[in-house]
């Protein structure tokens, strides 16, 4: 046996020992991915792929047209439950109040009730079987939420500018991390006000 593979089975059983003495190791250590800037594309993606869920957070849809052609497709295909949970109406002016991209986001802002209107109602029309409902969060997040299926990808918000601009991080739902952030999530959904829906629920 030569001298690597000596040095690789030594990393190999220290690894081992560790896992045994510290039973969720790999799942502190897998726990968070960090990518340097928000991949939009990425999470495009994996919406349009995902199976069963879609919750998101955020201020406001800051792209809502291009979402609005990725989530139209799949709530007509798929039987999934697709929540948005979008900044209650009088907190807007205090998150724009020191934004550098201020009339952009405002614009953004005041065209997303537009878009899921007209969303909401051509997936009525077709009965689509996907399950579309956006409510209005008074909370302070710490930052946007998507949970996809069993992934959880998040920012956070800054004062000056868009969490977009800043890095983004990826945790599964089964990770320490990922509970606290969906049972948090479904505690805003819980207690926010629906404002527009396909389906009763």
């Amino acid at each position: 046996m030569n001298t690597v593979a000596i040095i690789v089975t030594i990393i190999a059983g220290l690894v081992g020992l560790a896992g045994l003495l510290i039973p969720d190791l790999r799942d502190r250590i897998a726990a968070i991915e960090l990518r340097r800037k928000y991949d939009w594309d990425h999470v495009r993606k994996r919406i349009s792929k995902a199976k069963y869920r879609v919750w998101i957070l955020q201020t406001w849809i800051p792209y809502p047209r291009q979402d609005r052609a990725v989530w139209e497709p799949l709530l007509r295909s798929t039987r999934i439950d697709f929540r948005v949970l979008l900044i209650d109406q009088d907190l807007v002016k205090f998150r724009l109040a020191y934004r550098r991209d201020k009339m952009a986001a405002g614009r953004a802002h005041e065209e997303n009730p537009l878009q899921f209107k007209l969303l909401i109602d051509d997936l009525v029309k077709v009965d689509a079987p996907g399950r579309l409902e956006i409510r209005r969060y008074n909370c302070l997040p710490f930052g946007p939420i998507y949970i996809i299926d069993n992934q959880i990808y998040w920012g956070l918000y800054y004062i000056h500018m868009d969490a977009l601009s800043g890095p983004a991080f990826r945790c599964m739902i089964k990770s320490k991390l990922g509970k606290i952030i969906f049972d948090s999530y479904e505690q805003a959904w819980s207690q926010s006000a629906s404002e527009l829906a396909t389906h009763d629920t």
